[in-house]
């Protein structure tokens, strides 16, 4: 979806493409180094609250402007350095929430661990795979489907794309990354980990 983006709704020079993957790790190492103290500073909840909410809505915010005739015109160099500094503190925001994400799943089996006798630490982690994989089979099963049900044209020219079907493109990606972040921010929320007295 994001190549679907890059290519017809910005209409990013495919020479960006290296820039903006890489714009996304930059900020992940970056923000990756304070996140440890950002989390005992704040608490692991609301960090990953901030790192989530931070990530998702400037996920959707580089979809918005544009739309609404805010960000810089498509195909333009501008464009491109204003997804790059989206997907920088894009990155910069999920650090944020995986670091303290990653702390407060592997304290669960931890306390399960100590709670019962019995080492979970493994099912944790083989959980967190397994709902990564499925989370994204659905998303693409959901892409793959929008695009067929629009009839979304493959192999067509930039230039020749209807603007509608761009539109329609974006806002069924606006569309997922509302409900995605609505669903992980709720499902946050009900995280409850404390280790009881021995």
């Amino acid at each position: 979806m994001s190549l679907h983006l890059a290519t017809y709704f910005w209409k990013i020079d495919a020479t960006w493409t290296p820039r903006l993957l890489i714009a996304g790790i930059a900020g992940s190492l970056l923000a990756m180094a304070f996140a440890p103290a950002f989390t005992r500073a704040v608490g692991s909840r609301k960090a990953m609250m901030t790192g989530l909410c931070g990530f998702f809505l400037i996920q959707a915010c580089a979809i918005i402007f544009p739309l609404a005739g805010l960000a810089p015109a498509a195909g333009t160099a501008a464009i491109g350095a204003f997804i790059f500094l989206c997907r920088f503190a894009a990155g910069a925001c999920y650090a944020l929430y995986v670091v303290p994400f990653n702390i407060v799943t592997y304290d669960i089996g931890d306390e399960h661990e100590a709670n019962t006798g019995r080492p979970a630490q493994g099912i944790v982690a083989s959980f967190m795979f397994i709902g990564l994989q499925v989370g994204s089979g659905v998303v693409a099963l959901l892409a793959g489907s929008f695009l067929g049900l629009i009839d979304f044209p493959a192999q067509l020219p930039v230039d020749q794309m209807p603007a509608a079907k761009v539109a329609a493109l974006a806002w069924f990606i606006l569309s997922l990354i509302v409900i995605a972040g609505g669903a992980m921010a709720w499902l946050v929320g009900t995280f409850k980990s404390g280790r009881r007295p021995a």
